[in-house]
């Protein structure tokens, strides 16, 4: 029911990933709005959620989490997180990494699952604090923590134009004015996505004859960056 005005308000969306929100190439992440990169540990397990930025050891018995801290600036930012109940603090230190300035502490942490030991540091970015945090088991921090450190100091400001203007595939619509299929529209109308799925997001086969004055949803739009 109503199908042609529903397809209409599909006009214009954004289609699979939004790359603006921050993307993976291997260790690499980049956030383009956000405007920085990092590299996190090879063989480690990545994730990109909305609110946080992660990665797990192979053996999963350390991680590393990215976020935006609360605080005015970073040794407010590290002063709240270091002041939590169950945190045991060691010497809270400024500096900076890649130019930018920084707040630095270790710390121990009771769990409910044993006891953690970790590093702490909160970067002063933009109009923002980023809390990087690395921690694992008190048996395995030691072999991890060159590891980790490595990544947290790589976090640096983004700016290769390529990267900082990367933009999202859109969903368009097409009425058509013959008859035709999504294969032979593909030759015509070229897409960065495969005819199989140009041909499954209209619900036909690639052969399927569409007659005139159909709606057909098309991808338009470059070719999203993808791990190597």
């Amino acid at each position: 029911m109503n199908r042609a005005p529903y397809e209409r308000r599909l006009d214009g969306m954004i289609f699979g990933m939004n790359p603006r929100e921050g993307f993976f190439k291997g260790t690499e992440f980049y956030h383009p709005d956000l405007r920085f990169r990092m590299t996190f540990p090879s063989e480690w397990q990545t994730v990109n959620g909305k609110s946080a930025v992660g990665a797990q050891s192979p053996r999963q018995d350390a991680a590393i989490e990215l976020t935006l801290a609360q605080g005015a600036n970073a040794d407010q930012a590290a002063r709240s997180f270091l002041s939590q109940q169950g945190v045991q603090a060691g010497t809270l230190t400024r500096g900076t990494i890649n130019g930018l300035s920084t707040a630095e502490a270790p710390f121990v942490a009771t769990t409910q699952s044993g006891t953690l030991q970790g590093r702490a540091v909160f970067i002063e970015y933009g109009n923002s604090v980023f809390q990087l945090l690395a921690y694992g088991s008190e048996a395995s921090w030691s072999a991890n923590q060159s590891i980790v450190q490595r990544a947290l100091s790589s976090f640096e400001p983004l700016n290769d134009p390529a990267i900082v203007n990367v933009q999202p595939q859109r969903v368009t619509l097409i009425t058509l004015d013959r008859r035709t299929t999504v294969a032979e529209l593909a030759q015509q109308r070229p897409s960065p996505v495969s005819k199989a799925t140009l041909a499954l997001i209209n619900q036909v086969d690639e052969s399927t004859p569409l007659e005139p004055g159909r709606i057909v949803k098309w991808v338009v739009g470059r070719p999203l960056p993808t791990a190597p």
